[in-house]
């Protein structure tokens, strides 16, 4: 069993990683994150590369952006993040449907949203 304080060493290792994560699947650039924020570009690029970390109020802005915090802080996608963006509550199955969009690669997403708009048009 893991000690807490390494859990927590394991979970602040990969913060970085997925705040970068959040920001690309938000489709802004740094500057823009860091703006959202009330950062700098420097200070933001610095919490990205594990550098510093990143402060709970500025993370509490960018979840206002649209970023998955509880993703960035545990690795775990909030099952609510519709919700708390506001919109309407998930349909039963949705979330499978969601998690496994999130878990493919990028050209793999393109794809599958292109056969869904194709789908949609023949209806």
């Amino acid at each position: 069993m893991q000690k807490p304080a390494d859990l927590q060493a394991q979970i602040a290792d990969s913060c970085p990683s997925r705040l970068r994560t959040e920001r690309e699947r938000t489709g802004l650039t740094q500057a823009q994150a860091a703006k959202a924020c009330g950062a700098g570009q420097r200070t933001y690029s610095d919490w990205e590369r594990g550098i510093s970390q990143i402060p709970s109020n500025r993370l509490a802005s960018l979840a206002a952006r649209g970023f998955d915090c509880q993703y960035i802080l545990t690795g775990q996608r909030s099952r609510n993040l519709n919700e708390v963006l506001g919109g309407a509550p998930t349909a039963p199955g949705e979330d499978r449907l969601l998690d496994a969009y999130r878990r493919l690669a990028d050209g793999d997403r393109q794809r599958l949203l292109t056969l869904v708009k194709a789908w949609l048009s023949e209806g």
